[in-house]
């Protein structure tokens, strides 16, 4: 999910004329440890400056018993010519952590907290980071509803099943308003071929549509209230003066002078396991203060063949059967199929776990539509067509997983992004 647009949100608070001056007033009737400042702290500290500030962000998830950086971006605030950067680090990329080895990133939160994050991003870019900003997620709808919801042109239908998570997204194609709840639902949502980096993509397009809407004089009486929800969310080493400050500073930035795009590289197994790899030269350059950053279309990464064709040919939810025993292996199928973009209605048991090879069945009154959505199913799977079959016990288009399942998953990792 999106835990940096609120971030952004915080500098972007005031872009509106007069923001830093009426969150100035608010101080004195915030709690304490809002409002403590450093006796010793300059007010012209920013002002004062020169050159560039760099801000790591931090977006936490509670994942497996423990806290993990869902969402991790850096944000380049050159101070001479009122130029922001924002470049988001795919969760998967592969960097080596201290006493842990190669891992994924957003692991080392896990590990150590904000310090080995830090540590593992001033090492991955070779660039010091002047401070951190850490928060969650919670907060995020009803900030969005004080706004008065956000408008966006959604390119797809968002549309994710997670019942033991409890996390249902439903969000049609075409104009849409979204509230608290549904904008969460949009920068969240992931499942699809382009898998994480489509969701930067959107969390991009929607981090310039929250800059629109506050911008507008409707929003403006608003600013106060939304930058005390925000700073209440925020773990920082920044003082909320230094924060107000540089929002202040910034006030006159331009929607071109806000640059926002993803750590390039490509996607790669290692090991069975999901990465990303980083080109660091290539993000070096796009971060360099002189370099200009064209945003990032969501659609610009190529997918293989005609995958996208085939989605489309999938009609309806699917179900999955176990075929050959693991434990888990329903919960674990509905994850792979569901990132790739299919919707999964039900997962269960076959009649027996002794398939040795994945097979395909829809209904006996399936119709033109279900041998479709069948036979595109079974290409994305690897799955001869001949494997499939009409079948009483099937209520609709229905994947019996055997024991080559590990091919089929691999099937459908290979059709999700050209490495």
């Amino acid at each position: 999910m999106n835990k940096w647009v609120k971030i952004i949100t915080v500098v972007l608070l005031a872009l509106s004329a007069g923001t830093a001056g009426a969150v100035l007033r608010l101080l004195p009737f915030m709690s304490p440890d809002v409002t403590t400042i450093e006796e010793n702290f300059s007010v012209n500290r920013f002002s004062e400056s020169s050159g560039t500030i760099n801000i790591l962000i931090a977006g936490l998830d509670y994942t497996d018993g423990s806290e993990r950086a869902d969402t991790l971006a850096v944000a380049v605030v050159d101070i001479d010519s009122k130029k922001i950067k924002v470049m988001s680090i795919p969760r998967d990329s592969r960097v080596l952590i201290p006493k842990k080895g190669w891992d994924k990133i957003n692991h080392a939160y896990a590990y150590g907290g904000i310090n080995l994050q830090k540590e593992v991003v001033v090492n991955l870019l070779g660039i010091p980071i002047n401070y951190y900003l850490v928060l969650n997620y919670k907060s995020f709808p009803a900030i969005i509803d004080l706004l008065g919801g956000i408008t966006i042109d959604v390119e797809k239908s968002l549309v994710y099943n997670d019942y033991s998570g409890k996390l249902f997204i439903n969000i049609p194609k075409g104009v849409q308003n979204l509230d608290g709840k549904n904008a969460l639902h949009y920068v969240r949502f992931r499942n699809d071929p382009l898998g994480d980096i489509g969701r930067m993509g959107r969390q991009q397009k929607f981090i310039k549509e929250v800059v629109r809407k506050l911008q507008t004089p409707s929003v403006i009486p608003k600013i106060p209230e939304l930058t005390m929800e925000i700073v209440r969310m925020i773990n920082t080493d920044m003082s909320p003066v230094q924060a107000i400050q540089l929002a202040s500073y910034l006030k006159d930035l331009k929607e071109g002078d806000l640059k926002l795009f993803t750590m390039p590289g490509k996607a790669a197994y290692i090991g069975a396991i999901s990465y990303w790899l980083p080109d660091i030269p290539a993000a070096s350059m796009m971060l360099a203060e002189q370099t200009d950053v064209p945003s990032v279309d969501i659609d610009s990464h190529e997918l293989i063949g005609d995958v996208s064709l085939l989605l489309s040919k999938i009609k309806g939810k699917i179900s999955i059967l176990n075929g050959e025993g693991s434990n888990g292996l329903g919960k674990r199928a509905s994850e792979e199929f569901q990132h790739i973009g299919i919707d999964v209605g039900l997962t269960g048991n076959a009649k027996h776990f002794d398939y040795h090879t994945s097979s395909i069945m829809i209904p006996i009154s399936g119709n033109n539509g279900d041998m479709e959505s069948a036979e595109a199913l079974a290409i994305l799977c690897g799955i001869n067509k001949k494997l499939i079959s009409k079948s009483a016990a099937a209520s609709s288009v229905t994947i019996i997983l055997g024991k080559d399942k590990e091919k089929v998953f691999a099937n459908l990792r290979t059709a999700r992004i050209k490495e």
